[in-house]
């Protein structure tokens, strides 16, 4: 899903200002979606036509931009990758959306497109995608593309099948997020994804899981910034069975300079969970059953130890460079310390097959726990909070933040970052000298990055936006 997000957004850039003046018609889509069957794990429509209307709100906020030129050409290099020209190649075969596809659960994808001009896609285009690693064939008017020459087989033999993908279907997907001509709309369907079997397991272990059935999501361009918008679907379970804590109420969000923070409510209610899902995953040979062993012989239980005791709200920051540091409230400051340090009792003398050892450091109340891939995570209590990252100063400073309320949030999760300063300190990892005081120079319209996240026991719904000002 991150090629198919990448992709769209490469879009967005690269057709931007292009102009144009056919018009969006229904069915071709319907011929591209054909190519999929109707419970297709994941399935993106990409809007391609210069002449809808959202392809004027792209350009109007790449307007905003001084180097506007060259977002456009690095979006359409982006696409046109190898020996493919985007404005020679592609552009004269845009119009029509883009269908891009996972047929089945496993690797794979399918991209199919009604073509404007398919004699000139077989005199050249074709050849191109090939040397791009892509086997394709044109179907009538419509190219279908695919990793492998099976994976093209196999969507045209699906072309002429009783359970297609129709556009009614695709529309009926996408439930409440249907209407409106968003630049992109993806829908998908968990229980092809989860498998039957999977499905089954999870049911009984994890009633929320097994109960998931489609999401739908749209990506769209507003006069402010770039919108998007999710909508989980499920059966209906009962509240205490959901990852995470329903009801409107919004937690505050603590931000730091450069980094992205999201805050959840209930933080213990999505531990508990992660943990249950944890105990259905294969498990390596040793070291789970050894660690189990050794917290029992401890007298140690995680949940009720150590999740049960966090309180109303924890929250996450990430910096985008691998590291992240996190925090949480507690009910008992002073019985969870007790508990950290029952853990480290359990485990001081554990043997090397555990993939990591836990000891004090990174000061007082504080463990350091060290893995065999040589990362480390510092935790410990700082005042009414546990604190944890990989620098423990970090998690120190971290849990003393001041949080602040999401603007329109609604949910148990809420995210907020300072949308430049991210890109700044992206552009310094990435840039020195005067080349990166001059990326940082062009970030000045990019304005704040939010979001949030509804659960209810029918679905989880959510919204995030980017301000471009």
């Amino acid at each position: 899903m991150r090629r198919l997000a990448a992709l769209a957004a490469a879009l967005a850039v690269a057709l931007s200002g292009c102009g144009g003046t056919s018009k969006k018609a229904a069915t071709p889509l319907g011929d591209a979606l054909a190519y999929l069957p109707k419970d297709a794990p994941a399935v993106v429509a990409i809007e391609t036509d210069p002449a809808q209307g959202q392809w004027k709100q792209v350009d109007d906020l790449i307007q905003k931009f001084s180097v506007a030129p060259q977002i456009r050409q690095q979006g359409k290099d982006r696409i046109a990758r190898g020996p493919l020209d985007f404005d020679r190649d592609l552009r004269p075969q845009f119009g029509n959306e883009l269908v891009v596809g996972v047929p089945k659960a496993g690797p794979g994808y399918v991209v199919a497109l009604k073509l404007k001009d398919p004699a000139a896609a077989k005199n050249g285009l074709q050849a191109k995608l090939k040397a791009d690693g892509l086997e394709s064939r044109i179907d009538g008017d419509v190219l279908v593309a695919a990793p492998t020459s099976s994976g093209v087989s196999g969507a045209v033999e699906q072309h002429g099948l009783d359970n297609a993908l129709t556009e009614q279907q695709f529309e009926t997907d996408l439930g409440r997020l249907k209407g409106g001509d968003p630049l992109l709309r993806a829908t998908g369907n968990f229980q092809t994804a989860l498998g039957s079997a999977q499905s089954a397991r999870a049911r009984e272990a994890l009633p929320w899981i097994g109960s998931l059935r489609r999401f739908a999501a749209t990506g769209t361009a507003r006069p402010d910034g770039l919108a998007v918008e999710f909508d989980v679907r499920t059966d209906s379970v009962p509240a205490r069975d959901l990852p995470l804590a329903p009801g409107p109420r919004s937690p505050p969000v603590p931000r730091r300079d450069g980094e992205i923070a999201v805050a959840v409510r209930d933080p213990g209610r999505t531990l508990g969970f992660v943990q249950r899902l944890g105990q259905l995953m294969p498990k390596t040979p040793g070291s789970r059953s050894t660690l189990e062993r050794l917290l029992r012989a401890g007298g140690v239980d995680v949940q009720r130890d150590l999740i049960a005791k966090l309180g109303d709200s924890g929250a996450v920051s990430l910096p985008l460079n691998g590291t992240y540091v996190a925090r949480a409230d507690l009910k008992d400051p002073k019985g969870f310390a007790a508990s950290l340090a029952k853990l480290y009792s359990a485990l001081a003398h554990a043997p090397g097959n555990l993939g990591f050892r836990i000891e004090p450091g990174g000061g007082a109340g504080f463990y350091r726990i060290s893995g065999t891939n040589g990362r480390q995570l510092f935790v410990g209590v700082t005042g009414n909070q546990v604190a944890l990252g990989d620098e423990a100063g970090r998690a120190r400073d971290f849990a003393t933040a001041k949080a602040s309320p999401v603007p329109g949030a609604r949910g148990s999760v809420a995210l907020a970052a300072d949308g430049r300063s991210v890109a700044n300190k992206i552009i310094e990892r990435r840039f020195s000298g005067a080349l990166g005081l001059f990326g940082q120079l062009v970030t000045q319209p990019i304005g704040d990055l939010t979001g949030w996240a509804e659960t209810t026991p029918t679905g989880i719904a959510g919204h995030a936006d980017l301000k471009i000002k």
